[in-house]
This record gives structure tokens, C-alpha cells and sequence, in this order.
């Protein structure tokens, strides 16, 4: 699933013209402190963008759970919080920063909790 992640990526991420690069399960560049490895991280050295996954997986939520306190709202809660010193550093050096998250409940399944950064 994560390779077919990364083609995504790649395919979406602009021009062909623009310097873009990809790291896999890595730190960030440049980000001293804990060692946070986002899944995929994306970056656009043309446009000064940078995209930063990560992956989690939640159990089964039931059709009445509300959709504020659901456990995939809790596991994107928590995934902003722990990547907001990633944003943070990457908004200092000048990275134009988009958060986006997405999640639908089904069975359990792999949920793509992404965070563009």
C-alpha cells in the first residue's frame, strides 16, 4: 500500500519541471530533538512545499459514533499534535504548509491519516 502511496505522490506533485523528493520512513531533514519518522514526506524545492504522511490504523466504529470523538478522529488529533514541531520547523525555514485529514469509518482497515506540511 505504501509504494502505491508514494506513486500517488509523485504523479500529483506538479510539474515536471519541479525538483521534488521523496523520503520514505525518514527524519526530517535539518529537525534536531525526537526522531519522528513520518511514513512519507514530499517535498517540492520549486514550489517550497513539502507533504508529510503518516499511516495509522484504527479499530471498528460503530454508525452512532460521533464523529468528533471517533477513534479516527482521536488518531488525527493526535497525529497534528505529534508532527506540529515537524510544521512548525518547516513553516520557520520557509515551506509553505498545508494540513489535510481525511478519514472515513469502515471495519478495520488502514486508515491514511494525512498530514500535508
Amino acid at each position: 500500500a505504501l509504494k502505491t502511496i508514494e506513486r500517488a505522490l509523485i504523479a500529483s506533485s506538479g510539474d515536471r519541471q519541479d525538483r521534488v523528493e521523496l523520503r520514505v520512513n525518514q527524519t526530517v531533514p535539518s529537525l534536531a530533538g525526537p526522531a519522528l519518522r513520518p511514513d512519507l514526506q514530499l517535498f517540492n524545492h520549486t514550489k517550497k512545499t513539502v507533504a508529510v504522511v503518516d499511516l495509522a490504523v484504527a479499530f471498528e466504529e460503530q454508525a452512532n459514533d460521533d464523529p468528533e470523538s471517533s477513534a479516527l478522529a482521536r488518531i488525527a488529533a493526535h497525529k497534528r499534535a505529534k508532527y506540529a514541531g515537524i510544521k512548525r520547523h518547516l513553516e520557520r525555514q520557509g515551506w509553505k504548509v498545508h494540513c489535510s485529514m481525511k478519514a472515513k469509518a469502515h471495519r478495520v482497515r488502514l486508515r491514511a491519516v494525512l498530514i500535508t506540511r
